[in-house]
């Protein structure tokens, strides 16, 4: 099978089941299994020890802090090449000595940035969740709504 043949259908299979991560941070059942209308602390659902988790908004590519922590993120999002589109948004894990990138595709299940967070869709939050880009490992977590008759996951933080 020819080079490009394979590409192609890595693409379509990663299209398919909805993530491509080239990571074992995330699985796409960890986060579909949510329950719709809690959240979840990531540590409980993900297998790697984040010091900080990061969440990467459709045509995101990059943290846009000018700081030394996104700067060190975004050198290696650049060097691993990776590439922000509409089809999906990612969650970066970031440890002491290594960075790993969940990417999710959006056909199944959306996300909804925290800027983009409507009073409705607000008081669908779980009590105790706030919405955040950027947080600490410890107390990262993903709530699961049903606004619109779409699924989302909101990234943030849990108390």
């Amino acid at each position: 099978m020819s080079g490009i043949a394979s590409y192609l259908l890595l693409t379509l299979a990663l299209l398919g089941y909805g993530v491509s991560t080239g990571s074992d941070a995330l699985t796409l059942d960890a986060v579909t299994n949510v329950p719709i209308g809690t959240a979840v602390r990531l540590a409980d659902i993900s297998s790697f020890n984040a010091e900080a988790v990061c969440i990467l908004v459709p045509y995101q590519d990059r943290l846009h802090s000018e700081d030394a922590f996104a700067a060190r993120v975004n050198d290696h999002l650049a060097a691993k090449g990776f590439r922000a589109d509409e089809g999906h948004f990612a969650l970066v894990f970031i440890g002491n000595r290594s960075i790993e990138v969940a990417t999710l595709s959006r056909r199944r299940i959306d996300t909804l940035p925290m800027h983009m967070i409507s009073p409705p869709a607000a008081q669908m939050l779980p009590e105790g969740f706030t919405p955040q880009s950027c947080t600490s490992g410890e107390v990262a977590a993903l709530a699961k709504i049903k606004f619109l008759d779409r699924i989302y996951i909101v990234f943030g933080v849990v108390d």
